[in-house]
C-alpha cells in the first residue's frame, strides 16, 4: 500500500508501524534533527560572537559550553526517538520518556558538578555566557523544528492531496 493512500486512524499502544511508516517517520525525524542542529548552530554562533565582543574569551567559551550542552541534550533525544520507530507505539512513548529522564538526570549531575567546582575554576566561566548559549541554542533548535515541522508533509498522517480542485 502506498503511504499517501493510507488514511489517518487511531492506533492502540500495541500498534507496530509498518516498515514504510517507520521509514517515513525516520525520514521526518532526520529532517527535524538536521533543522534543529542548524538552527541551534546559527543562533549559538551568533551568541558566541556577541559574548566574545562583550565578555571576552571567558564569555565566548562559556557560551560555547552552553551551546554544546543543548546540542548534546537534543541530539541524543532525537537520535533515540528516530531509532525507536519500529517499536510499538507504547514502547516508543516509554523509550522517549526513559530518554528524557536519563537526559534530565545527566543535566542535574552536570549542575551538581558545577556547584562543587572550586571557586577559582568556576570564576573562569561567565554564568551569563553559559545561560546565553543555552538559551540561544534552545531557541534556535525549537524555531527550526517549528518551521520544518510546519513545512514538512507527513504521509502517514496527512491525507493525499487530490489533483482535482473542488468547484
Amino acid at each position: 500500500m502506498n503511504l499517501t493512500d493510507e488514511q489517518p486512524q487511531a492506533v492502540s499502544a500495541g500498534h507496530v508501524p509498518s516498515a514504510s511508516q517507520a521509514a517515513a517517520m525516520r525520514r521526518h525525524g532526520s529532517r527535524l534533527l538536521a533543522a534543529g542542529f542548524i538552527g541551534a548552530h546559527v543562533l549559538g554562533i551568533l551568541t558566541i560572537i556577541v559574548l566574545a565582543i562583550t565578555l571576552g574569551t571567558p564569555g565566548a567559551i562559556s557560551g560555547a559550553l552552553g551551546v554544546v550542552v543543548v546540542l548534546m541534550y537534543r541530539l541524543i533525544g532525537q537520535m533515540i526517538s528516530n531509532s525507536s520507530t519500529r517499536l510499538a507505539v507504547g514502547q516508543q512513548m516509554a523509550t522517549a520518556m526513559g530518554s528524557l529522564i536519563l537526559r534530565v538526570t545527566v543535566l542535574l549531575v552536570l549542575v551538581a558538578v558545577w556547584l562543587s567546582l572550586p571557586a577559582e575554576v568556576a570564576a573562569r566561566f561567565e554564568v551569563i555566557g553559559i545561560a546565553s548559549g543555552v538559551l540561544a541554542a534552545e531557541l534556535g533548535w525549537l524555531a527550526a523544528l517549528m518551521i520544518t515541522g510546519l513545512r514538512t508533509r507527513m504521509p502517514i498522517y496527512d491525507p493525499a492531496e487530490s489533483a482535482e480542485t473542488p468547484a
